[in-house]
């Protein structure tokens, strides 16, 4: 947490013990537990916001329709061989819907990676260089889909993700949107993390309006005992 804000000891003049505590107290809760409110809110924001566009990339690769091949009757021994290789030879059918506009795809990669780039710069240096080492994040889970668009050498192509090939290649099929899926499931962790601080916050920001309030009544008592005592002398 950030540290208190100091006080001016002018500003303390002219007030009562109490006025002080609120001044003090108060003040330095709002202070600081607000910047920190600020802080999470463009977290959340930034965050939601690489969600969007992860969303925006699934919905691009529901563009994929799969299809099995029929499987022949095999009437003779001897048409089996050419028969086999129809079924065999290329597992399963993939097309891709005609009316998407897969230009999107490009628009979107670009978004994703000025996201990830707002997040590095409104996370405290210590945690951004955390993000970056670590291989789960939703930084570098994100930054694998942006990689995995450019490698695929065309957007088409990413969206088909190797179904449509044949042979050992047909062993990478799924891997980009294995990716994708990752990427999202980490951003809604990470979403589901930062409303939970804010939670956290929240609860803090009332514990010291709390802890000041019954300072006030303590200090509003011993002034009342005083002044009784002071009447009966």
């Amino acid at each position: 947490m950030s540290s208190v804000p100091s006080i001016d000891p002018a500003q303390l003049n002219g007030h009562s013990e109490q006025s002080a505590i609120e001044l003090i107290y108060t003040k330095a809760a709002n202070d600081v537990l607000g910047a920190h409110m600020a802080s999470l809110e463009q977290a959340l924001t930034t965050t939601q916001q690489i969600l969007t566009t992860l969303t925006n990339l699934q919905n691009a690769k529901n563009q994929l329709k799969i299809s099995g091949r029929s499987v022949p009757s095999f009437t003779n021994s001897a048409t089996y061989g050419s028969m086999a290789s129809k079924v065999f030879g290329s597992p399963i059918r993939p097309s891709l819907s005609p009316s998407f506009n897969y230009a999107v795809i490009t628009s979107y990669r670009s978004a994703l990676s000025q996201e990830i780039g707002a997040l590095l710069a409104e996370l405290p240096p210590s945690q951004a260089a955390q993000i970056q080492a670590d291989p789960q994040s939703i930084y570098n889970l994100s930054l694998k889909v942006i990689n995995d668009i450019s490698a695929a050498g065309s957007n088409q192509n990413w969206v088909l993700d190797n179904y449509q090939s044949s042979g050992p290649t047909f062993s990478n099929a799924g891997a980009y949107q294995s990716d994708l899926t990752n990427a999202i499931t980490s951003g809604e962790t990470l979403n589901d993390t930062k409303k939970e601080e804010v939670q956290r916050y929240l609860y803090i920001f009332e514990e010291y309006y709390k802890s000041a309030a019954a300072m006030l009544n303590s200090i509003t008592q011993i002034i009342q005992e005083i002044g009784r005592n002071i009447a009966r002398s």
